[in-house]
């Protein structure tokens, strides 16, 4: 039985994963989440702290609490939000030890709180608008990437895509419209208001 459960659960997207966790309650998915993203969010934690000894311990706090966070927070778009996490915990780590450590070759200590936080939202809404992109439909995400990742023309999308400009023109503003909405829903995101 648990054998196949994992077996499903291994074929579930990230958003199904979640879902299933919160109505049953299976360690199995907390299992399969850290099987995804262990190594990713180990690299988060390691890439701020710079010492592997406290990555491992940031990565095994953050899963030990995975459970009670997942009940607590709702979770739209799991990869970013588990990114989230991991880099506040590498934060809030940095900020306990404030011993000359080095944040993207800037010393902690030289940064303000206001800088550090305005950097890592802005880390953060590129990490969601990238997860948003994979999100989008096939003519937008097209569209999206081809002008902002790839800067190519109207005129060079219409080309390489057979769109016209209006249809361009259309997925590139209503693609970029629901990355916004995605960014501004996002529970971490900072309004300047």
């Amino acid at each position: 039985m648990i054998i196949g459960r994992r077996r499903y659960l291994k074929q579930l997207s990230d958003e199904e994963l979640v879902a299933a966790f919160l109505k049953e309650g299976w360690n199995a998915c907390i299992d399969e989440i850290y099987q995804r993203y262990a190594h990713l969010l180990f690299g988060v934690h390691l890439n701020y702290v710079k010492d592997v000894a406290i990555a491992e311990d940031l990565n095994a706090d953050l899963f030990a609490q995975l459970r009670e966070k997942l009940e607590k927070h709702e979770v739209t778009y799991l990869k970013a939000w588990l990114y989230t996490m991991a880099r506040n915990n590498a934060l809030m780590s940095l900020r306990k030890r404030k011993d000359q450590v080095h944040i993207d070759s800037v010393q902690l200590s030289d940064t303000s709180e206001e800088e550090l936080s305005y950097k890592v939202q802005q880390e953060i809404e590129i990490d969601i608008m990238l997860e948003g992109i994979r999100l989008l439909k096939p003519a937008q995400r097209q569209c999206i990437e081809l002008f902002y990742l790839q800067r190519k023309s109207y005129e060079q999308i219409m080309k390489e895509t057979n769109f016209s400009f209006k249809e361009v023109k259309s997925y590139i503003q209503n693609g970029k419209r629901m990355l916004k909405n995605l960014i501004e829903q996002d529970p971490n995101h900072e309004t300047n208001a």
